[in-house]
């Protein structure tokens, strides 16, 4: 399964053994995320942990939707230890910790 995101934060899937598209989440209207002063959203990175939790970078902060319970949480610099709200990179290491880079630093999160 190969994850797809458009500049306006619309993510599908694409199953290359299949040839197929499937449309996922709208996660602007999923995450209820505020436009910014140039009314733009943008999506930097996709990520899926071991606990099939997505993590979406976005301009806007880290959406990390648990798909085994449907719930999806916003963090930003203002309710969680990111030091702003711009994600660039999610990454995970051999010990299973998450690294987030954003435009104001790193951000280790332990397993």
């Amino acid at each position: 399964m190969i994850w797809f995101s458009d500049l306006s934060g619309h993510v599908a899937t694409f199953d290359p053994d299949k040839l197929l598209w499937r449309p996922v989440i709208d996660l602007p209207a999923l995450a209820r995320l505020p436009k910014g002063n140039d009314e733009t959203y943008s999506l930097s990175a996709i990520f899926e942990d071991k606990h099939r939790v997505m993590m979406f970078g976005t301009n806007a902060g880290l959406i990390a939707l648990n798909q085994a319970h449907d719930v999806c949480e916003v963090f930003d610099e203002k309710n969680s230890p990111l030091p702003d709200h711009h994600v660039t990179q999610i990454v995970e290491d051999p010990r299973g910790a998450i690294w987030i880079t954003l435009c104001g630093g790193i951000v280790e999160l332990e397993p």
